[in-house]
């Protein structure tokens, strides 16, 4: 898979996770929103490693995520 596929596939996922996070309303619908796409990319880590032969590493990028999450929750509340 050439380089610049993955960089673009990266920003488009990366940009649409930002898009649909800032649309929805509700911590509920963002959490199931955040649960849906780290099952994705876990999905996408599977199909690309037994497809392509390469580990497209999204462990890094949904643990941020997370973590974001929880820490903004944490801070709005204040």
């Amino acid at each position: 898979m050439p380089t610049g596929l993955i960089h673009a596939l990266e920003g488009l996922l990366g940009l649409t996770a930002a898009v649909v996070f800032t649309l929805l309303p509700g911590i509920l619908a963002k959490t199931a929103a955040l649960i849906a796409v780290t099952l994705g990319l876990i999905g996408l880590e599977w199909l690309t490693l037994h497809a392509f032969g390469v580990f497209f590493e999204a462990f890094i990028p949904v643990v941020g995520v997370w973590m974001h999450s929880a820490t903004e929750r944490f801070f709005a509340e204040k």
